[in-house]
């Protein structure tokens, strides 16, 4: 993973906190699930990036939204997805589309929370 700031330090800054308070905008049915999920795919920092053809990623973001391959096509494109803002809007749009769930897009940090 590519982060071009240094990851957060929980408990540490305003920063995390104003994140947590977008997030509990955006999921307001699930705020600390929702969080905790932006903790195990970005640590909380809006610049991760994790590119890896061998799994299939070109990850961006708090939520990390996948663009690789194909899904480049219909995904918003990287300056996008590292506003913290429009990245938790779009997490929670395939959120909905998914029949509120984490389980299909964040599958295996939904697996390490035991969802």
């Amino acid at each position: 993973m590519d982060n071009e700031l240094t990851p957060q330090k929980q408990g540490d800054n305003s920063q995390e906190k104003d994140l947590k308070d977008l997030v509990a905008k955006y999921f307001p049915d699930c705020p600390e699930l929702a969080w905790q999920i932006v903790l195990k795919e970005s640590g909380g920092n809006p610049n991760t990036h994790n590119y890896n053809p061998k799994t299939g990623d070109d990850s961006w973001g708090l939520y990390q939204i996948n663009r690789y391959g194909k899904l480049a096509q219909n995904r918003p494109e990287p300056d996008k997805l590292k506003d913290a803002e429009f990245n938790i809007k779009y997490a929670r749009m395939l959120y909905k589309n998914s029949g509120y769930t984490f389980k299909k897009h964040w599958a295996t940090t939904s697996k390490k929370l035991g969802l």
